[in-house]
């Protein structure tokens, strides 16, 4: 069952019902070793993932032109390299 929550449209649209996204109904894929992703928004103009890394597991070095990406490290430790500084 996909539970929706309601959104006051202001602009005369009326109520608008939008499904409740997460891992068990998103879109998934699996990458590198063990990785997984889940699409939760896949829109032209906003892209939001929530991946799942096993300890040890390191993404390709790559560059993004188009966009800005986010992190919110749910539990565990990273290390992010950008550009010549490392964190």
């Amino acid at each position: 069952m996909t539970r929706s929550w309601r959104c006051d449209m202001s602009d005369d649209q009326g109520v608008t019902s939008l499904p409740v996204i997460s891992r068990n109904n998103a879109e998934h894929y699996a990458w590198g070793t063990g990785c997984d992703g889940w699409h939760l928004v896949r829109d032209s103009d906003l892209s939001v993932i929530e991946e799942y890394m096993p300890a040890g597991a390191s993404e390709v070095s790559h560059c993004h032109r188009k966009s800005r990406q986010f992190f919110y490290i749910l539990s565990g430790q990273a290390v992010m390299e950008t550009g010549f500084s490392t964190f």
